[in-house]
């Protein structure tokens, strides 16, 4: 028997005017699951998140949680919590009056909020801190109290939005580990709405690809990488290298880039000889080292990058730029910008895209 959906999105369109910004979205996320919603600037992600959160109402569709239609409620019906991207703290409250004020708001007595803002602040590892004030703390610091206030008067749903993307690089690492920790311990639904896909990739156990208000695929984060379903999320999610090709010989997956014929691909259904398309690969691909079964094409080095454990390496085929990623091998040395070289790459790790 299948699960039924605890948060279920189904047929939401939203429109501004005469612009629609969603269209026809559907999507079931189940009780305890960490959805992300990624995408570019301005391809509806965020939007979906007010509609669920109350602050936006659907132009068509519905929204339930647990089966109760909350589509028309008004965000403080909804028990729904939610992170912004500024914080949004009180100046004039305490860490310990900001994640205790929906409780207060709520009527719990002042010993039941004593001990749940404890509660919350041991789990954001921040005891210490309980009497300062939002100035005097770090932007990760501020990120948690924002997080234990949505989750102090236990949502149904944990709302994320870009939660990560005022702060530096190595507090964001540390921190989505750490909301994804509390996340697993709470057990607690949530949508993580972001443009950055390791985000997404790291913390989730689904993602949604969104572009120009569709949904254009929704996996868990080896599916999206490993299998997209369209070009733009091949050409999104992860960096890419295409070649053009034309199809050769259907029933052996075979198709031709330049004077190489490349055989074994996955083709498209429907492909035909004759057809053409793009081969996609990812940097971690290719290789400067041949195996069994691979095949091979000549490269030209233009550049190369050593970034520690791994050295990134941009090639040219005729004018079309690759890239190629490959561990750090202290008894090796890198080749060298402007050799010519031959590449290697398995048949099965080639995406033919034809949109």
């Amino acid at each position: 028997m299948t699960e039924a959906p605890y948060l279920s999105i189904d047929g939401i369109s939203k429109s501004f005017g005469a612009m629609q910004v969603v269209r026809d979205a559907d999507i079931a996320v189940k009780r305890g699951e960490f959805v992300s919603f990624l995408g570019p600037s301005g391809c509806g992600k965020t939007t979906i998140l007010r509609m669920v959160a109350g602050f936006e109402t659907p132009s068509t569709g519905s929204i339930s949680i647990d089966g109760r239609d909350i589509t028309y409620l008004k965000p403080s019906q909804r028990k729904i919590g939610m992170v912004f991207q500024s914080y949004a703290l009180f100046p004039n409250l305490t860490v310990a009056g900001n994640i205790g004020f929906g409780l207060r708001v709520a009527g719990v007595g002042r010993a039941a909020i004593d001990e749940r803002v404890a509660e919350m602040l041991a789990l954001i590892k921040l005891p210490q801190l309980a009497d300062r004030f939002p100035w005097q703390l770090s932007g990760g610091q501020q990120q948690r109290v924002a997080l234990a206030r949505a989750i102090a008067p236990r949502p149904t749903v944990l709302l994320l939005d870009e939660p990560l993307s005022a702060l530096d690089a190595k507090i964001r690492v540390s921190l989505r580990e750490e909301i994804r920790g509390i996340q697993q311990e709470l057990g607690i639904t949530t949508i993580f709405v972001t443009h950055d896909q390791e985000e997404a990739l790291s913390m989730s156990d689904r993602v949604m690809v969104m572009n120009q208000g569709r949904i254009e695929q929704i996996g868990t984060p080896a599916e999206i990488y490993n299998h997209p379903s369209t070009t733009f999320v091949a050409a999104f999610v992860g960096t890419l290298s295409q070649l053009d090709a034309t199809v050769t010989d259907v029933s052996r997956g075979e198709a031709r880039v330049g004077s190489t014929t490349i055989a074994g691909l996955g083709l498209p259904q429907g492909a035909k000889t004759g057809d053409t398309l793009r081969l996609a690969l990812r940097p971690e691909s290719l290789r400067y080292d041949r195996r069994d079964g691979d095949q091979t094409l000549e490269a030209r080095i233009l550049s190369v990058h050593f970034l520690g454990a791994v050295i990134r390496i941009k090639l040219a085929i005729g004018d079309v730029a690759l890239s190629l990623d490959t561990f750090n091998d202290p008894t090796r040395p890198p080749p060298v910008a402007g050799e010519t070289i031959q590449i290697h790459f398995a048949p099965q790790t080639v995406l033919a895209l034809t949109d």
